[in-house]
């Protein structure tokens, strides 16, 4: 197995959009919209190209990590400028082979080696602890003000485990999904049936959990 890593290029978007339909499909949601982010990402300007990679195998793509710019509009001090790190997908039958933990860490050392301060993600935060992410409530960053989610999750490379970054995060607008351009979007694909799992109710419970600990 022959397993490369590279910085992703516009012309993979075909097959980057297949990837992340296949590895998110019935997944959060029946059927899927992270391949309509992907599609998006491809061609917004928040895209963050020179830290997105995607992973090959036997020179077949089969997996990407994505990032683009976010802002943390600090309540003391001028906003920052940082990551969101998303989507991060791998295709279903690599699963449990160390494909997203490779992306992971080689993205993450080369976003560490450009001197950016903080990454903001969302997701589980099992997914992303081994990694050094933790809440965002420990440094005081929310989505809505008053509220911590314990999906919304953070990385700070200052090695400051004290540093406060209190302020709400914007994310891109990247990640907004419209319906009807998700329907239309969906037709240039051959038909996969939809269904409803357990981890759509997983997740649905995650987005709004509340992190409810106490943060020195």
């Amino acid at each position: 197995m022959n397993i490369n890593i590279r910085l992703i290029e516009k012309k993979d978007a075909p097959a980057l959009i297949e990837v992340a339909r296949e590895a998110f499909w019935n997944l959060y949601r029946p059927g899927a919209e992270e391949h309509l982010v992907v599609h998006q990402m491809l061609h917004h300007a928040d895209w963050v190209r020179d830290v997105s990679f995607l992973i090959e195998v036997d020179n077949a793509i089969v997996g990407a990590v994505f990032y683009s710019k976010a802002t943390v509009e600090l309540l003391h001090g001028e906003p920052l400028a940082t990551l969101a790190m998303g989507p991060l997908c791998i295709l279903p039958k690599l699963h449990r082979q160390g494909m997203g933990r490779r992306l992971m860490e080689h993205s993450l050392a080369k976003i560490k080696a450009l001197g950016y301060p903080l990454i903001v993600t969302l997701g589980y935060d099992y997914h992303y602890a081994p990694y050094g992410f933790v809440s965002a409530k420990k440094y005081g960053i929310y989505l809505e003000e008053g509220i911590y989610y314990k999906g919304l999750l953070a990385l700070d490379f200052t090695q400051n485990a004290g540093k406060s970054y209190a302020g709400k995060v914007i994310l891109s607008d990247v990640f907004a999904v419209d319906s009807d351009a998700l329907l239309a979007f969906e037709r240039q694909f051959p038909a996969k049936e939809k269904a409803v799992l357990p981890s759509q109710a997983r997740f649905a419970q995650a987005v709004v959990a509340i992190d409810e600990a106490e943060y020195e």
